[in-house]
């Protein structure tokens, strides 16, 4: 089997370039040791994978040489385990690829109640990690209320967009930050946001901050870190609550700049929590009940930028560091549809 898989070509230092990547096509064996061939569909180029292109996260680090992993999903073509057969619906840790041997345990197979009556792409968005990461961080890790102003960085990004959408409907008033005045019109028009910031155009986030939320922020839901958190937290409320899904104002930073409102932190006595996903592993199918009811209903919305074909997936990955940003992006491999 004959695969095209994006490699590491070199280390990233700083910002990345498409020079770090190489695109190689490699013959696959069959699978052995409870490994299994995933004939790819869908994968993302997440920009929190940057983290992991240069240091160790709660993931190992990306060496010289080693295929670029990312969430996708595919049908299984050969199976090493009892877990899997051939033609297999499955999501989970892929590689930017057309196909992969992974793990059976980085895997999971897609019950097709979930995903009936939706396009496929959805089980990477609202139906996959994004949406499960933005359920879990709103109902769990912050415990939203109804009434409460809630505040959403990265917003127009996969987990961002959810967050916000989840947040409206679960009854609370919501403002989004992003990058561009499209992005931002669309966090209002699209995806039903109360309002929006837009951080470049901004001489001072934390006074227009303080001017759309007077009475303070009761949720913070961080995907960024850096100078826009310390605007969010000079504006919390007493006792609010933070959630810290990512940090990408960092990944790119050869020294990290951290948080410099700790201060702040200290005298409004604010909570914060990081996570990841997959500790919410055994609550899932509950999330999933959920989010596809609100997504069939037209209440959540899932649109991202689809580029087709394997080798726009690095171009793609690149963008997101830069002012050209097309948004949330997946890519597509071969023909995925309806039927699958």
């Amino acid at each position: 089997m004959k695969a095209l898989q994006w490699v590491l070509a070199k280390p990233v230092v700083g910002m990345p370039s498409s020079s770090n990547f190489s695109l190689a096509e490699t013959d696959l064996p069959s699978p052995t040791e409870q490994k299994v061939l995933v004939e790819i569909r869908y994968h993302t180029v997440a920009p929190g994978i940057r983290a992991r292109i240069g240091a160790d996260t709660y993931a190992a680090k990306i060496e010289v040489g080693e295929i670029i992993p990312g969430m996708g999903v595919g049908i299984v073509l050969e199976s090493a385990s009892v877990l899997f057969e051939p033609g297999d619906l499955v999501v989970g840790q892929l590689a930017w690829a057309t196909h992969a041997i992974v793990a059976a345990s980085d895997i999971n197979r897609i019950g097709t109640q979930h995903l009936k009556d939706l396009p496929l792409h959805t089980a990477l968005g609202t139906m996959g990690p994004s949406g499960l990461t933005a359920y879990f961080g709103l109902t769990d890790v912050l415990a939203i209320q109804p009434g409460e102003t809630v505040v959403i960085s990265s917003a127009a990004g996969s987990v961002g967009s959810a967050a916000g959408q989840i947040a409206k409907i679960l009854g609370c008033h919501v403002i989004g930050i992003a990058g561009g005045k499209e992005k931002c019109r669309d966090l209002i028009e699209i995806y039903g946001f109360d309002d929006s910031l837009d951080y470049r155009d901004s001489k001072s986030l934390a006074r227009e901050l303080n001017a759309k939320a007077p009475e303070g922020i009761d949720a913070y839901f961080d995907n960024v870190g850096g100078e826009i958190s310390d605007a969010v937290i000079q504006n919390m409320k007493l006792f609010g609550r933070i959630a810290i899904c990512g940090q990408t104002s960092e990944y790119n930073q050869r020294e990290p700049r951290g948080c410099r409102q700790m201060t702040s932190v200290i005298t409004r006595r604010l909570t914060l929590q990081g996570f990841v996903v997959f500790d919410f592993r055994d609550q899932f199918d509950r999330a999933l009940e959920h989010i596809r009811e609100w997504v069939l209903s037209g209440a959540l919305q899932d649109s991202p930028n689809i580029l087709s074909g394997i080798d726009l997936a690095v171009d793609g990955f690149v963008s997101q560091f830069s002012e050209s940003s097309a948004g949330r992006l997946l890519v597509k491999i071969g023909e995925a549809g309806q039927g699958w």
